[in-house]
């Protein structure tokens, strides 16, 4: 129960603090943030049936792993872009990438629509595992951990979404992005 509670909070603190970042980075460690607190969840569950040990571990492992690839994409992304801007961790940086630099905004898409657990994505995938894992313990406090659990994936969407706005609809004051170069 005491995994559940922190993850909770964890979900819900995270979220909150991550609305309110305008640096990319910041609000990418704040999504870690909240994605610990879903792990916590998925962890809360594991002292349930022991029928479902094996059934939990397995949403866990999918989970970080679908996690970890989308977060690892979206840090390289915004390395690119932002070493091209001369360092501004400004989530305006962004701002128009998806004009100047669709394949760019593209991929960033992509992760965020997964971060946010968007059906047919690996995130929604991990999210769906983690949570049934949760119901099917089978108890009223499970339940609500699950029902919390799934508002606070909610609010997180809207940090997301804050990001492909301006990817994709800049602010008319501001220059778009400059397309980031590999080398």
């Amino acid at each position: 129960m005491l995994f559940a509670i922190i993850g909770i909070i964890t979900i819900f603190v995270g979220s909150f603090i991550a609305l309110t970042q305008s640096q990319f980075k910041r609000l990418l460690a704040y999504s870690s943030i909240v994605q610990a607190g879903f792990l916590a969840l998925g962890i809360s569950a594991l002292a349930g049936k022991e029928d479902f040990l094996v059934r939990g571990v397995q949403a866990l492992s999918f989970y970080v792993a679908a996690y970890l690839f989308m977060s690892i994409a979206s840090f390289t992304v915004a390395s690119a872009v932002e070493k091209k801007s001369t360092m501004d961790e400004s989530l305006l940086v962004f701002s128009g990438l998806g004009t100047s630099s669709p394949v760019f905004a593209s991929l960033l898409s992509i992760n965020f629509l997964s971060l946010m657990g968007i059906p047919l994505t690996a995130g929604f995938l991990g999210k769906f595992y983690v949570f049934s894992n949760i119901v099917v313990q089978g108890s009223k406090f499970f339940y609500w951990i699950a029902a919390i659990g799934l508002l606070g994936a909610v609010i997180s969407t809207f940090y997301y979404l804050k990001v492909l706005v301006i990817l994709y609809f800049p602010n008319k004051n501001q220059q778009p992005a400059d397309p980031p170069h590999i080398s």
